[in-house]
């Protein structure tokens, strides 16, 4: 055979091989992403990391799946349940004796609120953990008009407490609490003990009078009209209603450490509890 003929036919022959495993490789590359995509949900759910939180009574042990939820979630989910039946604010807005009222700052209140909020705001949830999210921020606001409604009061300013938004009963309060007689205000101050009096025997406390009977009398005659103010500062205070108060009654009441495992999806779930 010729040479240049020999040469023609190895070339063909190479020609064809490179075409053959062009075509496997453009065949396998189609396998392996359709591999990959029908891998793709077993490797996902393999990715399970550990988690572990406390309750009242219990330390609890978990898996969870990491390409689902993230531990920032888990974190945060439980902050909120942890401020369910809480106070949000910690910076000083009563007081139960006149004497303290100088140690109330408006500022402080401020500042505690914007920091809480700023952080609750930025704190990430479960989604079914974003509903109790928005609760707890509109339950803050709440606490914290009222909060400082209650510290300028004290302050000096008790005509902030003339607004009929928080319900009838302590708008009855700011009323008294702002009656022009000081002799008035005094004679509802004691209304006020004696109510306070009677609660206390329905349930039983039958020491109670002697005990509070003796102390008004000492602080009637120690300084009746700052005493009374801030005893209705107080009651006014405690007698608040809000259109959030039926959510947050329900909140107080949810067990939230259920809610949790089952919002989370845990697995191999482990519990270590100590004694009621």
């Amino acid at each position: 055979m010729p040479i240049w003929l020999r040469a023609l036919i190895s070339k063909q022959h190479s020609n064809r091989r490179r075409q053959k495993c062009r075509f496997f490789m453009q065949k396998n590359k189609r396998l392996l992403g359709a591999f990959a995509l029908f891998c793709l949900p077993i490797t996902l759910q393999a990715k399970t990391l550990s988690y572990q939180w406390d309750t009242e009574l219990c330390t609890y042990q978990a898996r969870y799946n990491s390409a689902q939820i993230s531990k920032v979630q888990l974190d945060g989910s439980l902050v909120f349940t942890r401020l369910a039946g809480s106070v949000l604010l910690s910076a000083k807005s009563f007081v139960f004796e006149p004497a303290q009222i100088s140690t109330i700052s408006l500022s402080k209140i401020d500042h505690d609120y914007q920091a809480t909020q700023a952080k609750l705001q930025t704190t990430a949830v479960l989604p079914a953990f974003a509903a109790l999210k928005q609760r707890t921020l509109a339950r803050l606001e709440m606490e914290y008009a009222t909060n400082r409604l209650e510290a300028q009061a004290l302050l000096g300013q008790p005509q902030v407490l003339l607004t009929a938004a928080y319900g009838q009963t302590s708008w009855r309060y700011a009323q008294m609490l702002n009656h022009p007689n000081a002799m008035q205000r005094i004679r509802f101050w004691d209304q006020v003990i004696e109510a306070q009096i009677r609660e206390q025997e329905r349930l039983g406390n039958h020491h109670y009078r002697q005990m509070t009977e003796r102390r008004h009398a000492q602080q009637k005659a120690s300084n009746a009209q700052a005493y009374a103010n801030v005893e209705l500062i107080r009651a006014w205070h405690n007698h608040l209603q809000s259109p959030n108060d039926a959510a947050h009654q329900q909140d107080t009441q949810t067990d939230w450490n259920r809610a949790f495992i089952q919002a989370a999806r845990f697995t191999q779930i482990q519990q270590e509890c100590d004694e009621p």
